[in-house]
């Protein structure tokens, strides 16, 4: 999302995930989603912020599922 700031990304990936949970499927039931945010630092390589946004996903992940994580 180039020029999106965290804290607005942060958002749209927390509506995304309600949306996603409000749906209702006929085999699988709920849907949950766990997703993790970050924002590139500037001189941060992509494989930097790529690894940050990773483990961000990891710790929602591990802390419960079902929430968005966002990388320090």
């Amino acid at each position: 999302l180039p020029g999106c700031k965290l804290a607005a990304a942060q958002e749209l990936a927390e509506r995304i995930r309600r949306t996603m949970a409000s749906e209702q499927d006929a085999v699988v039931g709920t849907i949950t989603l766990s997703l993790g945010v970050g924002a590139w630092q500037p001189g941060e390589y992509s494989s930097t912020l790529l690894r940050r946004t990773d483990q961000a996903l990891y710790r929602a992940k591990t802390s419960g599922r079902n929430q968005v994580a966002v990388a320090p």
